[in-house]
C-alpha cells in the first residue's frame, strides 16, 4: 500500500467532528474514529511511497478539529461539574442557616 492510499483510508475514517453534539455523542464519535483509524494502521504496517501534501494537510486539519472539539467538551463538562458542586454546597449551607 502506498502512503497516498493509506492517507485516503485515514481521511475516510476521520470525519469532521459533529458541530452540535452532546458530550456523550462526541466521545462516542471520537472513540469510533480512533478505533477505525487504529484498525487501518494495524492492517497496513508496511507503507511505501510519498504522501500527498494536500491529503496530509487535510488529515492534520481534521486531527486539530477533533482535538479542539474534545478539549472544548472536556472544559464544558468540567465547568458543569464545578457549577453543580457549588450549587450543592450553597444548597447545603442554606439548609443549615438559621431561619428568620
Amino acid at each position: 500500500m502506498t502512503k497516498q492510499a493509506l492517507l485516503a483510508e485515514l481521511l475516510a475514517a476521520t470525519p469532521v467532528p459533529p458541530a452540535q453534539a452532546s458530550a456523550a455523542e462526541l466521545v462516542r464519535a471520537a472513540n469510533a474514529m480512533v478505533a477505525a483509524r487504529a484498525a487501518i494502521l494495524a492492517a497496513h504496517p508496511d507503507v511505501r511511497g510519498d504522501a500527498d501534501p494536500a491529503q496530509l494537510a487535510e488529515l492534520e486539519a481534521r486531527n486539530a478539529a477533533w482535538a479542539t472539539a474534545v478539549a472544548a467538551t472536556r472544559d464544558e463538562v468540567g465547568l458543569t461539574r464545578t457549577r453543580a458542586a457549588k450549587a450543592r454546597a450553597y444548597a447545603g449551607a442554606y439548609r443549615q442557616s438559621p431561619r428568620r
